[in-house]
């Protein structure tokens, strides 16, 4: 086959993603007012839309997720001397650029301002250069068939099962890549976050609080709502992985996350977000009170706003983070029915705002020597010291306030004896201060609430809470 030229599939076969509804949502993200370009450029044609988005492409902005296994190989046959044609029904501009970095390609076949290539009708283009046999073809997808059927080899890159299984009856199988490893249903549960559900266990704590978690109402709200919110936490954070993209994949971990690596199409993870919205508003309107959605609409609102800017904004970012914790207070509150005491809500912000400032304290912590600011952040390496003081102080006032409501008159009407309470006031500052502790010294992970989902020692604290309380009730 060294003779053949290969031409190469762009979206999910040389790179993990879709670049043409990458960059539309990339430029979207920038400047909203760019969907007005898109509306008429399709008055035009569908070759313009494609060219008025490839205008906004860069690729010095995002590094692209490359399926480096693949990539490897056709660099390989690039050195061997084959003949490297990268075809795809994205735009030039999109296509050009891609070349240009990898220096592989011999030629590129795209979408012009004139004629947009669509995936079934590539292969059309394909056989008018090369003619019937006269190429082979690696590709990923459904739409590829037609271009395999003319080819005279294919290569399948993760390609589903029954579409290689097709290949394999038609024409001869030159190479096939299996590089995805993680199941569906796992990468759609890591997309999700379902770890990241723990932090809505916060819908418990006012029926907890209140001793009144054992009534089978009040347990079918809280439940209900703790599920409802959940779906909706999921949908936000995905369609945030999806604004973020590319400041993602510059991030030490955060490229690996299931979006920014390609594990998950952008078509997949745009669709399952909005099945989740959708699932958390209808379980809001059929079982919970009517409250309860106008919790769903704040948080989704105060979520845009984080993500469109004032994450950006140093230390009002922080302030929203903790803003948000207290809301989840508020969202088991409205789904129960039940009040909460007003020394809950003032704990709360000062404990998760210590935990908030402790993320910002990491990511300095992990800057390396060139760099002076933290990536996506409104934060400099000068900011480190006010923040760990800062952090440090809302840990302190969290326990102080904790002490406050011992001593508080209301306590007595829940608990027999509340002098024992005063153990949970060590507790709590015995796991804040380890947590600063393992902070400073760079061995805590970026989120300190899902180290503490993992954490043994952490179990301990909270089961020795639980029975702290009992034993006062």
């Amino acid at each position: 086959m060294d003779n053949v030229p290969l031409c190469v599939d762009l979206d999910g076969t040389l790179v993990r993603t879709n670049t043409l509804l990458e960059t539309a949502l990339g430029a979207l993200k920038k400047n909203p007012l760019f969907i007005f370009s898109i509306v008429r450029a399709l008055f035009i044609s569908k070759a313009q839309v494609k060219h008025r988005i490839g205008q906004q492409f860069s690729i010095l902005e995002s590094p692209l997720p490359y399926n480096e296994e693949f990539l490897a190989w056709i660099k390989k046959q690039h050195e061997a001397g084959r003949r490297l044609i990268l075809a795809t029904a994205s735009d030039k501009a999109i296509a050009v650029q891609i070349a240009k970095e990898l220096g592989i390609f011999d030629d590129v076949i795209a979408s012009t301002p004139q004629l947009s290539i669509t995936a079934n009708g590539k292969y059309a283009v394909l056989c008018q250069l090369f003619g019937t046999n006269g190429f082979s073809y690696a590709g990923n997808s459904k739409s590829d068939l037609a271009v395999w059927n003319c080819a005279k080899s294919a290569i399948v890159v993760d390609a589903p099962y029954r579409i290689s299984s097709r290949i394999r009856k038609n024409i001869p199988v030159e190479k096939v890549f299996t590089t995805q490893k993680n199941s569906t249903i796992r990468v759609f549960a890591k997309t999700m976050r379902i770890h990241q559900w723990v932090k809505n266990v916060l819908l418990f704590v006012p029926p907890l609080a209140a001793h009144e978690i054992a009534q089978p109402l009040v347990a079918f709200h809280a439940l209900f709502g703790f599920i409802s919110f959940s779906l909706l936490a999921s949908a936000v954070y995905m369609f945030n992985d999806i604004a973020d993209i590319g400041t993602d994949r510059m991030h030490s971990t955060k490229k690996y996350r299931p979006i920014a690596s390609g594990q998950i199409s952008l078509k997949q993870s745009i669709a399952l977000g909005s099945i989740c919205v959708f699932a958390s508003i209808v379980l809001s309107l059929l079982f919970l009170p009517a409250s309860f959605l106008g919790i769903l609409a704040i948080y989704l609102a105060i979520n845009i706003c984080y993500s469109l800017f004032a994450k950006k904004i140093a230390y009002l970012d922080i302030l929203i983070l903790a803003g948000l914790y207290v809301l989840r207070i508020f969202a088991g509150s409205f789904a129960t029915g039940i009040s909460t005491s007003k020394w809950l809500f003032i704990w709360t912000l000062f404990f998760f705002l210590s935990l908030a400032i402790v993320k910002r304290v990491i990511e300095l912590l992990r800057l390396n020597d060139t760099l002076k600011k933290a990536h996506g952040r409104g934060y400099h390496k000068n900011d480190l010291e006010i923040l760990k003081y800062t952090g440090i102080a809302s840990a302190t006032a969290s326990i102080i306030i904790l002490a406050m409501y011992i001593r508080s008159s209301s306590i007595f009407v829940l608990y027999a004896n509340p002098l024992l309470l005063w153990i949970v006031v060590v507790l709590v500052a015995a796991w804040l201060a380890r947590i600063w502790t393992l902070a400073l010294q760079q061995k805590l992970p970026d989120d300190p609430v899902l180290f503490a989902a993992k954490d043994p020692v952490s179990y301990a604290a909270v089961l020795a809470v639980i029975a702290t309380m009992l034993l006062a009730s």
